[in-house]
């Protein structure tokens, strides 16, 4: 499995672009909880301005230890978003 981070900076030029160009974000935010190196955004809305071009999704499954997958997914949006 490849996963790639993108660091502070990288996601507050991708966040000031978007809104530059009029532009939506969607950003997948499934394996934030691995990130583990500090300062390391595991949220688009840790980004000042994220709140007026992105819409953040992810999910996270488990077996329980039951041996069937359980799945919970959902999208986030900031009321008032692209308005």
């Amino acid at each position: 499995m490849n996963v790639c981070v993108y660091i502070r900076e990288q996601l507050t030029q991708l966040v000031d672009h978007a809104i530059a160009k009029g532009s939506i974000i969607i950003f997948d935010a499934a394996y934030a909880p691995f990130i583990r190196t500090a300062g390391t955004p595991k949220s688009i809305y840790e980004i000042p301005g994220a709140e007026k071009c992105a819409i953040e999704v992810s999910e996270r499954w488990s077996t329980m230890g039951l041996g069937a997958r359980f799945e919970a997914r959902w999208i986030i949006m900031v009321s008032g978003a692209f308005f």
